[in-house]
């Protein structure tokens, strides 16, 4: 999952109708999974956070973080640009960590 973490809250984007809307609007508590980068033993960080959701276009510094920070995977492997991307997944959802575990 492509994210952006501001030394706070985590920021992802997701299509209006996915599944995980629906479930953050009947239970805001999530978990949030990143697999290491194997330089420390290939851990896994696992994160259950509060979960707000917040359109797109409420929060355009947190969008415009994120669309420079994928640009390029945006253009390259999905041959779109970042306006397009945005527009089909115009759902931001901020995770506000509330305990962390890695091993």
């Amino acid at each position: 999952m492509w994210f952006h973490f501001d030394g706070d809250t985590i920021f992802v984007i997701s299509q209006p109708r996915a599944g995980k809307i629906k479930n953050i609007v009947s239970n805001s508590l999530v978990s949030f999974h990143l697999d290491g980068d194997g330089t420390l033993g290939n851990g896994v960080l696992t994160m259950e956070c509060r979960a707000q959701l917040a359109p797109v276009s409420d929060t355009p510094e947190r969008l415009t973080a994120y669309l420079s920070k994928y640009e390029s995977r945006i253009r390259d492997a999905l041959q779109s640009t970042p306006s397009r991307y945005a527009d089909e997944f115009s759902e931001g959802v901020i995770l506000t960590p509330l305990a962390i575990r890695a091993w």
